[in-house]
């Protein structure tokens, strides 16, 4: 993502290799969600020759659910795509954002 925005939050858990856990928020004023005012919980375990993230962001408003289960879906396929060696290229919502 390409924007003026900064995320802020701190890291609660690191368990190598297998979990982290950190507060999320948007540290601009007037943002959404206060820095660290949610949870992030990222869990990882082998699948076959992979690995299986199971991604959880818990404490959101109700409000604020859907778009970011929209966001999270769309950067979640791009990863997984880069993942498996392929190029997801030029994220065309940074770019609109940039322009």
């Amino acid at each position: 993502m390409k924007h003026d925005y900064v995320m802020r939050g701190q890291f609660v858990e690191v368990t190598p290799p297998t979990r982290l856990v950190i507060t999320f928020g948007w540290e601009h004023e007037g943002g959404a969600l206060d820095p660290g005012s949610t949870l992030i919980t990222y869990e990882l375990s082998a699948d076959g020759d992979g690995t299986l993230l199971r991604f959880t962001h818990s404490g959101l408003p109700e409000r604020l659910v859907y778009d970011h289960t929209r966001g999270w879906t769309r950067y979640m396929g791009r990863l997984k795509l880069a993942a498996e060696a392929g190029d997801p290229g030029e994220d065309a919502i940074a770019k609109r954002e940039s322009s």
